[in-house]
């Protein structure tokens, strides 16, 4: 069940994010019980097996990319590598279990990612007029959350694949809602987030002190 998002590539998103963050706990904190690294294991396995039945081939590449990023900035850094092998063993089999329940579906989502065209041909549809929709009203867009009433008339007649609610592209949705003044304030706070993930990074201190 969603809960209380939206539709599910959302509680999928979300997912995500509580995966990195609660990976990122269990790599760093020094001196815990054995049974909280169980509990937490335990938690990540449940959160990516959660993020594989949602079948959402976007959050799926954005917990691979974040998980890999993670991997990849922590291995240098961490006291022992047997804990990185455990989170990775989690991942791994967490996802082949959603693949399992799913009757094979989660692996032919992602395999279906080889053909970008084919795989995303409807979205294609709904980005280029969603893009026609913002150049009307470029700098404050339409107002936010009317993007399923002010996309209908720029829906195509053989669209018939999609509810119209969603740009199925959250820059793209921002940016018919709100213009692109509101894209740009969006950007510079992830460059802003960016920027201090770098400094952090190349303090060599964070890592060793870190409880």
């Amino acid at each position: 069940p969603r809960g209380p998002f939206v539709y599910r590539n959302l509680l999928a998103a979300f997912l995500t994010m509580q995966v990195l963050i609660s990976s990122g706990c269990f790599l760093t904190r020094k001196n815990a019980g054995i049974y909280r690294k169980y509990f937490t294991l335990c938690v990540i396995f449940l959160l990516v097996l959660t993020i594989g039945l949602t079948k959402s081939r976007g959050a799926m590449l954005c917990f691979s990319t974040g998980a890999l990023s993670l991997l990849l900035c922590v291995y240098g850094r961490v006291d022992s590598k047997k804990d990185i092998f455990a989170i990775l063993s989690i991942y791994v089999t967490a996802m082949l279990l959603a693949h399992f329940f799913s009757s094979g579906e989660v692996g032919s989502r992602i395999l279906s990612l080889r053909d970008p065209y084919q795989a995303g041909g409807a979205r294609f549809l709904i980005w280029e007029q969603s893009w026609n929709l913002w150049k009307d009203s470029p700098w404050y867009g339409n107002g936010l959350g009317t993007y399923w009433l002010t996309y209908a008339a720029y829906r195509l007649a053989y669209d018939a694949n999609d509810s119209g609610f969603f740009a199925h592209n959250d820059y793209l949705q921002i940016l018919t809602e709100s213009g692109w003044p509101a894209l740009l304030l969006l950007l510079a706070v992830l460059a802003a987030i960016l920027v201090l993930f770098v400094k952090t990074y190349r303090n060599k201190t964070v890592g060793s002190s870190t409880k």
